[in-house]
């Protein structure tokens, strides 16, 4: 289990000192995660989620940075649990 920080920390720099310890990583638009995610560390976004809770420019910019990235790294629902990545 990683040990949270007393302080504040960028998030890189959390996944980087915590990679091994974590078995997932989330965020509603934290680029961390795309970074776990190309790590091929299990990790997702929840953007999708925040659709009619946050401004449509907010969601058109965060979709602009995340652009190109597999399905698989959004979460449209919690309805479901997340499937696992397999690592080849």
């Amino acid at each position: 289990m990683p040990t949270l920080p007393k302080e504040s920390v960028i998030g890189e720099l959390f996944l980087y000192e915590n990679a091994n310890s974590g078995e997932y990583v989330f965020s509603t638009c934290s680029w961390a995660c795309g970074l776990a995610f190309a790590r091929t560390l299990n990790a997702a976004v929840f953007l999708e989620t925040l659709v009619g809770a946050v401004s449509e420019e907010t969601i058109i910019g965060y979709r602009s940075v995340f652009h190109g990235s597999p399905r698989c790294f959004f979460i449209y629902s919690f309805d479901k649990a997340r499937k696992r990545r397999k690592l080849i």
